[in-house]
C-alpha cells in the first residue's frame, strides 16, 4: 500500500470517502492573524458546510447574525438566508497580489476573510479525498525526521483549477496534532476547533 492508501485507510477507508458528500460542523476560529485582519464576527460561533464533490464552503453566520459567506469554486460572496446576494468577488485571490494586496496585509474586508476561510476549510475538511481528485499527482518523497521522530512525506502538485498553493505543494503524510491540555504557542496566528463533525453522503449521515 502507498502513504496515500495508508492515509486514507486511516481516516475511515477510501471506500466510505468516496461516498461522502459533504462535511458539516460546528466551528470557532482565532489568532493573531485573525483577530487583527477580520472584520465583524470574525468567525468566532459558525456553522460550517464543506462539499466534497467542488470546492465550495458556506460559513454562517459571517460577517453579522442573518448573513454567511460563501467560497464557491474560486468565488466569494455574502448572501441572505434567502438567498439575496448582497457581495460578490468573482476572483478574491488575485486581490491579495500587486497594488491591491497592500491593504490586505493591514486588513481584510468581509469577502477577503470568506475567500481565506472557505478556501482553508475546503482544503482541510476534504483531506484526504483531496488528493485523489482527478489531476493531483501524488508521490511519497524522503523521510522528514523531527524531534527524533521519522515522518514519512507525499509531495503533491495540484492542478490550476483547484488552486492549492499552485504546484509542488508539501505536505506531511504522518502528523501530530497538537497535545490536549497544553497551551498554544505565543503568538498562534490561527487556531480552529470544530465540534459535531458530521459527514454526510447521499444516503446516511455519519
Amino acid at each position: 500500500m502507498t502513504l496515500l492508501d495508508d492515509a486514507l485507510e486511516a481516516h475511515g477507508g477510501a471506500a466510505r470517502w468516496q461516498e461522502a458528500k459533504r462535511v458539516r460542523a460546528r466551528a470557532r476560529s482565532g489568532g493573531f492573524l485573525l483577530r487583527t485582519h477580520v472584520p465583524g464576527n470574525r468567525f468566532a460561533d459558525y456553522s460550517l458546510t464543506v462539499d466534497l464533490d467542488e470546492p465550495r464552503a458556506v460559513m454562517n453566520p459571517f460577517p453579522e447574525p442573518g448573513v454567511r459567506g460563501v467560497f464557491d469554486r474560486g468565488e466569494a460572496r455574502l448572501e441572505r438566508e434567502g438567498g439575496e446576494v448582497v457581495a460578490f468577488r468573482k476572483d478574491p485571490r488575485s486581490a491579495f497580489f500587486g497594488r491591491s494586496g497592500l491593504r490586505r496585509n493591514i486588513r481584510w474586508d468581509a469577502l477577503d476573510a470568506t475567500y481565506f476561510a472557505g478556501y482553508a476549510m475546503w482544503n482541510y475538511l476534504s483531506f484526504p479525498l483531496l488528493l485523489t481528485r482527478p489531476g493531483v499527482e501524488v508521490r511519497e518523497v524522503a523521510p522528514w525526521r523531527s524531534g527524533g521522530v521519522e515522518l514519512r512525506r507525499l509531495e503533491v502538485d495540484f492542478p490550476e483549477e483547484i488552486g492549492l498553493r499552485g504546484r509542488g505543494g508539501r505536505g506531511l503524510g504522518e502528523g501530530r496534532p497538537h497535545p490536549r491540555n497544553r497551551p498554544l504557542p505565543i503568538p498562534t496566528m490561527v487556531w480552529i476547533q470544530l465540534a459535531d463533525i458530521r459527514v454526510e453522503t447521499g444516503r446516511l449521515v455519519t
